[in-house]
């Protein structure tokens, strides 16, 4: 290889990851977004029944990604990172649209009992729409596998709220199943 090779190549060196060509690199980045696009829209669905400005907050979400890679891709857990990204663009494209975003806005006869995996994950998504946002942001990232303490770092909260929030969370989709209106606490 080149001189001019190897100083291209190095350009792109992140510490703790292999040398690699830009091309590899936009396929790293194209194979982490594939992975996790879902998980994050499901993300945002939980906290917002807007699709498009949901949608709006995704692309915008994984813009930001692919901006920050370079330094994101070197963490144990990029998802933090985008999730956290998410919950930004979200509230910023909340402040834009100005919606009022009721919990009233669903009437409980519409929540039927999920016929497969998929069904359920969309269910345990619309009715987190009804909750607090914290309380979606807490449920949401627990189901995803994320321990209280992580979910603390990522919203930037105390573990024991992180605790507290799920529990009610909990509670309150208990209530939605059994089709009562669950009663608002913290975590709005």
């Amino acid at each position: 290889m080149s001189v001019a090779g190897v100083a291209k190549q190095a350009q792109h060196y992140r510490p703790g990851r292999p040398l690699g060509s830009p091309d590899a690199i936009e396929a790293e980045f194209a194979a982490f977004c594939e992975r996790n696009l879902s998980r994050v829209r499901n993300f945002l669905r939980g906290q917002c029944r807007d699709p498009e400005i949901v949608e709006d907050a995704l692309q915008e979400t994984f813009l930001a990604a692919r901006e920050a890679w370079p330094k994101i891709r070197e963490y144990d857990e990029p998802m933090g990172w985008v999730y956290n990204a998410a919950r930004y663009k979200l509230r910023k494209q909340l402040e834009r649209a100005r919606r009022d975003l009721s919990i009233e806005d669903v009437p409980a006869e519409q929540i039927v009992q999920p016929s497969d995996a998929r069904e359920a994950q969309e269910t345990l998504v619309g009715l987190l729409s009804r909750l607090p946002v914290r309380q979606a942001q807490v449920f949401f990232l627990a189901t995803e596998g994320f321990a209280e303490n992580q979910i603390a770092g990522i919203l930037g909260i105390a573990r024991n709220t992180v605790h507290a929030y799920r529990y009610q969370a909990r509670h309150a989709l208990q209530q939605l199943l059994a089709g009562e209106r669950p009663q608002t606490s913290a975590g709005e």
